[in-house]
């Protein structure tokens, strides 16, 4: 019995300790990608604008919720950036080249551009370079920065698409270590490691819609846009409106309340 006891005490120990770590190590990370991740922003938009481009944006493709989104511009109207929202798997112009990491320097009309933004903001009065972020031998994210087109010969000079290419390369890693989804993704394999689990979600709502979604373990980005949280009747919904961390450990109970989890092999799930 006192072994036992012992051995419990420490198991709480380690417990503490891990958890404690991992407060450390998110906290950090949090607090500083948040203020990295616009400083990258505001130092890449800087020097594209002083060498003759009139705006930047910068496009995230998002896995988990299968979209490209403009998160980032300089010298561009709030509505522009509030319509850059499209599938992943569509034709537009940033889905593109999030899928085929091509980079385009185009001026004029494009069937791959959003015909209302085009019209809207005057498009057809730029000329337009758009370019890969890619880290980890993926692309996550597009940089897209234009001119006006009687600028085009000398601000798309062969030359200088070249030098914002590789300029793209040098800054990708660290754009892409510093996004909120990253981070997220880190934040989940803290919890899942905590538990010993097998896989760990983090789901953020702006009203009804996810703004944020990131997983660990088994929780792939596919999995979790088949099973996005339910409302009503999904534990994370009830989780949120009652407050408090719910769980299921029962199987059966599992089976009931959500036959999709445990058809594909889920036997516990808890909310916080």
């Amino acid at each position: 019995e006192q072994l036992g006891a012992t051995i419990a005490r420490i198991n709480t120990v380690i417990f503490r300790m891990r958890l404690l770590n991992a407060f450390s190590s998110v906290t950090a990370k949090v607090v500083d990608s948040a203020v990295q991740l616009h400083q990258h922003f505001d130092s890449l938009a800087t020097y594209l604008t002083e060498s003759g481009f009139e705006y930047v944006t910068i496009t995230i493709a998002d896995d988990y919720r299968g979209v490209v989104e403009t998160i980032y511009g300089r010298n561009v109207p709030p509505g522009w950036i509030q319509l850059s929202r499209h599938p992943l798997d569509s034709n537009d112009i940033d889905a593109f080249v999030a899928r085929t990491g091509e980079t385009l320097v185009l001026e004029g009309w494009d069937y791959r551009f959003n015909k209302q933004i085009y019209e809207r903001f005057e498009h057809a009065k730029l000329a337009r370079l758009f370019t890969p972020l890619i880290a980890n031998r993926r692309t996550f994210g597009v940089l897209e920065a234009g001119c006006n087109r009687r600028s085009r010969a000398r601000v798309l000079s062969e030359q200088n698409v070249s030098n914002i290419k590789r300029l793209a390369g040098a800054v990708a890693q660290q754009i892409y270590s510093s996004l909120p989804q990253v981070v997220l993704c880190d934040i989940a394999e803290a919890a899942r490691d905590l538990v010993d689990g097998d896989s760990a979600s983090i789901h953020v709502f702006s009203g009804n819609a996810p703004t944020f979604i990131a997983g660990a373990g088994r929780a792939t980005p596919s999995f979790l846009r088949e099973y996005a949280p339910r409302r009503p009747g999904g534990i994370g919904w009830e989780s949120i409106s009652e407050g408090r961390p719910l769980v299921i450990s029962d199987p059966k109970q599992l089976a009931e309340r959500n036959p999709g989890l445990y058809d594909v092999g889920v036997r516990a799930i808890a909310a916080f």
